[in-house]
């Protein structure tokens, strides 16, 4: 293959058609995922929300000491050195 051809068909100068194509569809999937939680958050429920915090409140001590053991296993590993 000679090498003339090949540099005609290979150039890094930006084709203007994809660039269109790519924000178009950029920010048409940024509109359409983003208008879900938008409409939630629009409308919440707070009666709902309220009894499940007051529930979170009210869970028993057992609940909530394996709560922070979790939290303790899942920090613990990011504070250890580093011996390797």
């Amino acid at each position: 293959m000679p090498l003339g051809s090949l540099t005609s068909a290979l150039t890094s100068d930006p084709d203007l058609r994809v660039l269109a194509f790519t924000a178009t569809v950029s920010i048409a999937s940024g509109i359409f995922f983003g208008s879900a939680p938008a409409l939630q958050t629009a409308h919440p429920n707070i009666a709902s929300t309220l009894r499940e915090q007051a529930a979170i409140v009210a869970s028993s001590s057992a609940q909530v000491m394996y709560r922070k053991v979790l939290v303790v296993v899942q920090v613990a590993p990011s504070l250890a050195p580093d011996w390797g």
